[in-house]
Parts: structure tokens; C-alpha cells; sequence
């Protein structure tokens, strides 16, 4: 696509072996959040090297300020759609849709979701002329993230990095002041939980990681690390203290972090789901069947779509444990061979997913970490590049959280 006419693009760049959107944001004296929605980038974490971005100026193009006086439309997603086909069905960009919709994770979409689209449909009713945009102030404290702060003032990390122009969501440092649209309020404290404001403390329970502490805490491994002066995060002690990063969600239950109310091994958000919970027998079942470990399964599925089925991520991926068309063919031809297991089918895509685990474990002489590798990257790209930085990060998680699971055993 072409540059409008006029200033409102400053030109064009070539993206460098090794640069990161930050990096070019920083150089052209723009924003990674412009960039993205001026060349109409689904997964910001990452840019191909040799790919031309057009770089934004200080107006808006022509075109965007028209799509943002059109009139909207809505849709709602079904089962299997992407934001991407989304996007070309409804002849708009997957950037316009995070921005209209306010999508913290363009790469996942539920079904049934209604989105608005932009420059489309009827004109609605004109509303009374709204106010100015009202706005509050926060004070960034040691240990806040994005994600933290998002969480605890009830709105999304696009909205912060939008209304702040932060070029690197990845890093904000203490003392900022981040703006805060129509003064939000924290969401209201769940049942048994209380709400920790500025820090509290934690007692390190065996089989504990850091990791499953920031799950269940709704936080960061760096911001835990960072607060406690902790050189080595994957090291921690039974008995140990520990200080919470601000604004975080403590459950008044004795149990330890990650189980449910009363024991049970199950992560809290599950345990609080019922409808979910209730897929329990099928993974039994299918660990059995296929002799993998019950809880290394549930910890997959869990990790991949917290056990929805009506979750599909931008690759295809559908249910459960996300299992790629693809991969249930193969699966279903040269794995179980006779079956016709069906991925949108809750049980059948549990199912499928333990056979290949299964068959992940063959593959790596049973080696728990490689195979959920495989399961994310591919085994081919594992043993090619070795495990990308994301790979790391989604073992561990499921690792961590396989430990909570098997405390339901």
C-alpha cells in the first residue's frame, strides 16, 4: 500500500537484522503503538528484517480521520475465525480493530465476541455531544507493570500505551506518571480475596515457582524478582517471605497459591468455573488412553486456553488445547490411524491433544520440557534453532503450573 498524500507520513524505513519496533519507534522519533497502527502489524513482538514500514508523522493520514468519522458496524466471531479473516471479510485491517475494539491480544479472539468495525454499516442515531475525555493521573511504583496496572484500574494495556505514547510497554519505570481515561475505578475485589494496596507478603510453599506465584497473583516473575532484589528467579525456598508487587489480589484461603479454595489443586480462575471444571473426566480419560501425565496435560491445555473451547488464536488453532487443523490430521492419520476425532469438539480436542503429547514424548525419550517445546515451536524448529525466548517462557509456565494440577491427584 502506497503513502497518502501530504505530511502525514514522514516516510518510509527498512527494518535492520536485530531491530525491534521499539528500537525503529526510538530512531524515527515515533511510537511502536503509531507504527503498528500505520502498517497494520498483527504481533508487534515481532518484525522481519527487510520489511518497508511507513512512518507515521504528527497528523493522522487522511484516510484514518475518515474511517474514524465513518459510521460502525458490529460483527460476532465464529468458531474458527481469526482477526485476521475477520479483518479481510469485513474490508478493514486487523489494526483498525484492536483500536476500535480495544484487543490487548490481537493473536486471540473468543467466539460469540461481537466486535465493532470501523468505516461500515449504518449511521446510528446521533448522540448528544459527549465531554471532553476525562482523565486521572497514577504514580508508577516499584514492582507496577502495564499488565498489573491494567488489571487493577479496570482497563486494557492498549488503552494505557495509547493515552501514555509508551513506545516499549515492556518497560516502565517507578515514578512515571501514567495517565488514566474517564478516572477509572479498581474492579470490584472477588469474594474471599483482599485487596493489597502497596505490597504484601507471601510465604513460599514447596513446589512453588515464581512463575506460578505471578499467575496466581495476577503479576510479573520481573516484577516479584525486581521487588524481592532476586539475582536468580528460578531459584526459590520453602518458608521463604516474599514481598508482592502493588495492586494485587491476595486469597484469604490458607492453601497455597494456585489451589482452589479448600485444596484441590486446581488454579483459582478454574475453580471458580464450573462449566469448565467440568472437562475434568476427559482429561482424565485421555491421559489414560494415551499414557501421558494427567497433570502435565492439564497444565497444557490450561496454559493454552484456561480449558475454553470456544478460543481460537490467529494461526487457527481451535479449543481446549488448541490444536491446529493440521495437527489433528496428523494426529488422526498417523497417530490413533482409525480415529475421526474432531478439534471443535471439547473431549475430542483433549483427546487429540494427549495423543500427541504422547507421541512429543516418543519423540524426546520422554523429556517433559522438550516435548512441550515441540508442542509450541514444532520439533523441527526446536532442534534447528534450538528454543526461542517465547518457547522458554511457555515451558516453564506449563511446568509450573503441571505442579498445581497435581496436587488434584
Amino acid at each position: 500500500m502506497g503513502l497518502p498524500a501530504g505530511d502525514a507520513y514522514a516516510g518510509t524505513v527498512t527494518v535492520q537484522l536485530g531491530q525491534t519496533l521499539s528500537q525503529i519507534a526510538a530512531e524515527e522519533h515515533t511510537t511502536v503503538a503509531d507504527l503498528v497502527a500505520a502498517n497494520a502489524i498483527s504481533n508487534p513482538n515481532m518484525v522481519v528484517a527487510g520489511t518497508v514500514l511507513q512512518v507515521p508523522g504528527s497528523t493522522p493520514p487522511p484516510a484514518a480521520a475518515a474511517a474514524a468519522a465513518a459510521p460502525v458496524a458490529t460483527v460476532t466471531v465464529q468458531l474458527g475465525q481469526t482477526l485476521s479473516q475477520v479483518a479481510a471479510e469485513e474490508h478493514t485491517t486487523v489494526a483498525d480493530l484492536v483500536a476500535a475494539n480495544a484487543i490487548s491480544n490481537p493473536n486471540m479472539v473468543v467466539a460469540g465476541t461481537v466486535l465493532q468495525v470501523p468505516g461500515s454499516g449504518a449511521a446510528p442515531a446521533a448522540p448528544a455531544a459527549p465531554a471532553a475525555p476525562a482523565f486521572t493521573t497514577i504514580e508508577v511504583k516499584p514492582g507496577d507493570t502495564l499488565t498489573s496496572l491494567a488489571a487493577h484500574y479496570g482497563v486494557t494495556q492498549a488503552v494505557l500505551i495509547s493515552v501514555n505514547h509508551i513506545s516499549n510497554p515492556n518497560l516502565v519505570l517507578a515514578g512515571t506518571v501514567l495517565q488514566l481515561p474517564a478516572s477509572p475505578t479498581a474492579p470490584p475485589v472477588a469474594a474471599g480475596t483482599t485487596q493489597i494496596v502497596g505490597g504484601g507478603t507471601v510465604t513460599v510453599h514447596p513446589g512453588d515457582t515464581l512463575t506460578s506465584l505471578a499467575a496466581h497473583y495476577g503479576t510479573t516473575t520481573a516484577a516479584i524478582a525486581s521487588v524481592n532484589h532476586i539475582t536468580n528467579p528460578n531459584v526459590v525456598f520453602a518458608g521463604m517471605q516474599l514481598t508482592l508487587p502493588s495492586s494485587v489480589l491476595v486469597t484469604t484461603s490458607t492453601t497455597a497459591p494456585g489451589a482452589a479454595a479448600g485444596g484441590g489443586g486446581y488454579p483459582a480462575t478454574l475453580a471458580n468455573h464450573p462449566d469448565r471444571l467440568a472437562l475434568q473426566p476427559d482429561f482424565a480419560h485421555s491421559a489414560s488412553v494415551s499414557g501421558v501425565p494427567l497433570s502435565l496435560l492439564e497444565a497444557l491445555c490450561w496454559w493454552e486456553s484456561g480449558w475454553q473451547n470456544n478460543v481460537v488464536s490467529s494461526a487457527g488453532a481451535l479449543g481446549v488445547c488448541q490444536i491446529e487443523p493440521t495437527t489433528a490430521a496428523f494426529v488422526n492419520s498417523s497417530i490413533l490411524q482409525t480415529s475421526d476425532l474432531d478439534p471443535r469438539v471439547a473431549a475430542d480436542n483433549i483427546a487429540l491433544s494427549a495423543a500427541y503429547l504422547r507421541y512429543l514424548l516418543n519423540r524426546t525419550g520422554g523429556n517433559a520440557s522438550a516435548a512441550l517445546a515441540g508442542y509450541y515451536q514444532g520439533l523441527v524448529s526446536v532442534q534447528q534453532q534450538g528454543l526461542l525466548p517465547s518457547t522458554h517462557t511457555y515451558v516453564a509456565g506449563i511446568l509450573a503450573y503441571a505442579s498445581i494440577f497435581a496436587g488434584h491427584g
